[in-house]
């Protein structure tokens, strides 16, 4: 038995582990097995789209009735210009030609804005039982209004 329970406890789980939320790689059948398992089961949630972000928190609400965690990064909006990505795809040109994978896409995918009012109003409205941050924290409250 671990001698200090207050991450047990906060968190509501047995065992202290927690699995890394790895956005794009960990499952809800990944993070329910780990909270079933009593640790607390992790999904990075940083690219999930708001009908996509729904869908994995009810998917971990049929799959387990324990702790769960919905993992944001947080960073302020990329401004990077045109030319700036022009010269990264070139760059990758190499790589795609050394690898057979064709072209390089003719622009790189946006970056999203992090964690911003809308994934807040997600948040809120899934009620996840924890939520953590990679990167940064989120900024303070919003002005009423």
């Amino acid at each position: 038995m671990w001698p200090n329970r207050r991450l047990c406890d906060l968190l509501k789980i047995e065992h202290p582990i927690i699995q890394a939320p790895m956005a794009g790689s960990a499952t809800p059948e990944l993070a329910a097995a780990v909270s079933n398992a009593g640790g607390l089961g992790s999904l990075g949630c940083a690219s999930m789209l708001p009908d996509g972000l729904r869908n994995v928190a009810r998917q971990m609400r049929v799959s387990t009735e324990r702790s769960f965690n919905l993992n944001f990064f947080v960073y302020p909006k990329p401004s990077t210009s045109d030319a700036v990505l022009a010269r990264a795809i070139d760059r990758l040109r190499l790589y795609y030609r050394e690898l057979s994978l064709g072209e390089p896409p003719a622009r790189l995918p946006p970056i999203g804005p992090g964690f911003d009012d809308e994934k807040l109003d997600l948040v809120l409205e899934i009620r996840p039982p924890v939520v953590s941050f990679h990167f940064g924290i989120p900024d303070g409250p919003r002005s009423p209004g």
